[in-house]
Order: C-alpha cells, then sequence, then structure tokens
C-alpha cells in the first residue's frame, strides 16, 4: 500500500470581498518529495500557500498534514507540527550577525528571551555549544560559514534568501514551503540555491513546496508541478510534461523557446 501524502490539499476554496482567489483546489505532497507550485500572476499561488502555513483560514476544504487536519490552524500552530515557510520578502534582525539569527531562530522555537539568546543565560546557556555547531553547519549548507559574524543587513538579497533556508532548518521541519527563492537573484546565485535544495533534500529528508516563476529552477528540482490558473487547478505532472503542456504554454509559459 502507498504512504499517504505528507501534505494532502483537497477543495481549498477562499474568497475576498466577493471575489473567488482559490475555488476547489487540491494537489498533494509525498515525504521527501520536491513539488513546484507555479501560475500566472493572480492565479492563487501565494494564497495557497498562506492557507497551508496558517496566516490564511479557507473558506473551504480540508489541508491535511501527516494524516491530520491543520485546516485554520495559527502559524505557529503548522510550523509547530514541522510545516515552515520563507517569505518573498525576507525577514531578518539586521543589526544582528548571522550567527546571531540562527540562535534567535532557535530560541524562538523553545519560548526563550532574547536576552538569553544573546547573553546565554539559563536552559539556552546549557544548549548553546550544541546550537552554535548546529548553527555553523546549517551556515555551511547554505555557503555562508564565511560570513557568520557579518551582520545580516550587509547581505545582497540572493544572500538574505539562504540565510532564510537556514533559519528555517534551523527548527528541522519536515517541509519546508519556499516563496519564490530565486526572485530577483543573480542567475549565479540561481545555480547555488538548485544545488542546496536538491542537497537538503538528499542529506535531510527534507520535503519542499516551491512557488516559483524560474522555469530552470522548477525543472531542476521538482519531481512535479502542480499549475494553477485564475484559482483553480489546470495541471499537474513531471517538469518535462508541464513545459510542455499546450494548456500551460497557452497561459502561463508562452512559445517553449519564451519559457
Amino acid at each position: 500500500m502507498a504512504a499517504s501524502p505528507i501534505i494532502d490539499v483537497s477543495g481549498l476554496s477562499i474568497s475576498f470581498r466577493g471575489v473567488k482567489a482559490l475555488q476547489d483546489v487540491s494537489f498533494a505532497l509525498n515525504s521527501g518529495e520536491i513539488v513546484g507550485l507555479i501560475g500566472p500572476n493572480g492565479s492563487g499561488k501565494t494564497t495557497a500557500l498562506n492557507c497551508l502555513s496558517g496566516f490564511l483560514k479557507p473558506d473551504a476544504g480540508v489541508i491535511r498534514f501527516k494524516g491530520e487536519d491543520i485546516t485554520g490552524q495559527s502559524p505557529a500552530e503548522v510550523a509547530n507540527r514541522g510545516l515552515m515557510r520563507t517569505f518573498q520578502v525576507t525577514k531578518l534582525a539586521r543589526r544582528m550577525t548571522l550567527i546571531e539569527n540562527l540562535l534567535l531562530a532557535a530560541q524562538k522555537a523553545d519560548d526563550e528571551s532574547l536576552f538569553a539568546t544573546i547573553f546565554g543565560r539559563g536552559t539556552f546557556a546549557r544548549r548553546q555549544p550544541r546550537l552554535l555547531e548546529r548553527a555553523r553547519e546549517l551556515l555551511e549548507t547554505v555557503k555562508l560559514s564565511h560570513l557568520e559574524n557579518d551582520y545580516a543587513g550587509v547581505l545582497s538579497g540572493g544572500q538574505q534568501r539562504l540565510l532564510s533556508i537556514a533559519l528555517v532548518l534551523i527548527r528541522d521541519p519536515d517541509v519546508i514551503l519556499l516563496d519564490e527563492p530565486a526572485a530577483g537573484v543573480h542567475p549565479d546565485l540561481v545555480v547555488e540555491f538548485i544545488a542546496m535544495v536538491n542537497r537538503i533534500r538528499e542529506e535531510r529528508g527534507k520535503s519542499f513546496l516551491i512557488i516559483e516563476h524560474n522555469m530552470h529552477f522548477i525543472s531542476s528540482v521538482c519531481d512535479n508541478v502542480v499549475v494553477l490558473d485564475a484559482g483553480t487547478n489546470l495541471a499537474s505532472g513531471p517538469p518535462n510534461v508541464i513545459h510542455n503542456d499546450p494548456r500551460v504554454l497557452e497561459v502561463y509559459l508562452g512559445t517553449p523557446q519564451d519559457a
């Protein structure tokens, strides 16, 4: 018998002031899988991600994570279950170093004070060597270890996105939702993103759901792709199939040479 999907979305619908942003959207993500969620602007991709991560409550439909209904749960509850996300606009403590940002993210999971994080008091102090080691390991994973003592505010946009993934990883989630990780990023750094996502899946067993317009990124990392159009399911399948689907070419990709 096939294992149940780690994420199973069924009949997801939500409207804003009478405008239907999502209409009966369904898709699934299996454990260890990387799925791309694509579509033209306004197709409902980010709305779907916001529903999954608890930032929006759908009007109808069910979201199951590891077999349990998480529909309408808060972002904190969803994150504590092991489903975490990045954002298009990276949220960092810009006047803290990269290593301090990671330690802050780690202590948030335990609801300890910022003072304890920075000055090493209480329970955090007893765990600090282990957390420091883990933070440095994650900076190495995202190829930012040489900048661990630099302020986050001096990072390029692409480097900030790399750090945001490390901030998620330090919470050790089962599934990571990436919201346009390659947007505005230099092509050379996109190549590093592709390698990093594949590496994290292979070495850490993480699953990914990725919103992205960069089709080279999607084709390089995704096992399957879900296409939305006007808030509804349009198509799904492996990247090579989606890339040649006439419906997708018409609404999103344009001609194959322009994709």
